[in-house]
């Protein structure tokens, strides 16, 4: 019998902390030699995701990689300048960021370097989250790309599903924020898959193209004062668009279609700017929405 097979049927043998202790062992992957206790995290902690189990009764498991090159491995093809310096990645408690995001470094260099293994590990992960989710009699839903970009309807499991279709089969949701303004169109991309384009102030003709190609865009509004809120509608392509409060629940599929989802901005806490000068640098460059000045705002 080949060594390979051998080897492959060996890890299939293997359990949770079986698999991460192989992970944890490889320099490239752990140089401390100690990967995150999980791939998925908490949704009864992450602070938008837990507001889906009061609004929709879904519990959500967010995956957590490191965003555009911050790993050494592109996660974010699409990805531009301003969106890499205000990323999402970057918010949080201040405190708690250099763990945070050495976990997310470890989670995608495993993804690129040991992917069998990483997709083994993911697979029992989640098979554990729908146990867990079946016992608490709710629903359960997946964001694998929370912080990435990442084409997971490419990426396929042993049994020969791929991640999305592994999820759906067994009545579970997965959605994301993406940049690709197609993906959700090309030949057996899952139904089920559930995608919102992602707006940065520079990719709006691609908001305008991914809105034609049945996308809801997830656009984030605010003020340089203290007045915030969401318009009742948004001008696109000389259009108005109805913009629904994307901050109620985390929850995307639940959302009606031909939509924009507006989003409150949130900080980037490391950067070493304050709150008004760095917003007022998010509108100067329509990474985020002057909810009073912009021309297109009807509210």
């Amino acid at each position: 019998m080949p060594a390979f097979f051998i080897l492959y049927m060996e890890y299939q043998k293997m359990n949770k902390t079986e698999l991460r202790n192989i992970l944890a062992n490889d320099p490239e992957i752990c140089p401390d030699g100690k990967f995150p206790v999980s791939l998925l995290g908490n949704p009864e902690e992450h602070f938008k995701l837990k507001k889906n189990l009061k609004e929709n009764r879904v519990l959500s498991f967010p995956l957590n990689g490191s965003p555009a090159m911050e790993s050494g491995y592109n996660t974010c093809a699409n990805s531009t300048a301003i969106c890499r310096k205000l990323c999402l990645h970057f918010s949080g408690i201040t405190f708690q960021f250099k763990n945070k995001d050495s976990a997310r470094r470890k989670r995608t260099r495993a993804y690129f370097i040991n992917r069998p293994i990483f997709l083994k590990l993911l697979k029992l992960e989640i098979d554990s989250a729908f146990t867990r989710a079946e016992s608490l009699g709710l629903d359960v839903g997946f964001r694998p790309n929370t912080t990435t970009d990442l084409i997971y309807e490419s990426v396929r499991f042993d049994c020969g599903e791929s991640v999305p279709e592994y999820i759906l089969n067994r009545g579970g949701y997965i959605y994301d924020y993406t940049k690709y303004t197609n993906r959700h169109i090309k030949k057996n991309f899952p139904a089920g898959y559930h995608l919102t384009f992602s707006y940065s102030g520079d990719n709006w003709s691609d908001c305008i193209e991914a809105h034609k190609q049945g996308l809801n865009v997830a656009m984030p509004f605010s003020s340089d004062s203290k007045k915030i809120f969401k318009p009742a509608f948004f001008l696109m392509d000389g259009k108005p668009v109805k913009v629904i409060d994307g901050d109620k629940t985390d929850f995307r599929p639940s959302d009606e279609k031909g939509v924009i989802v507006g989003l409150d901005y949130k900080y980037n806490k490391q950067l070493k700017t304050t709150r008004s000068d760095q917003l007022r640098y998010a509108i100067q460059n329509q990474f985020c929405i002057d909810v009073e000045n912009d021309l297109r705002v009807l509210a």
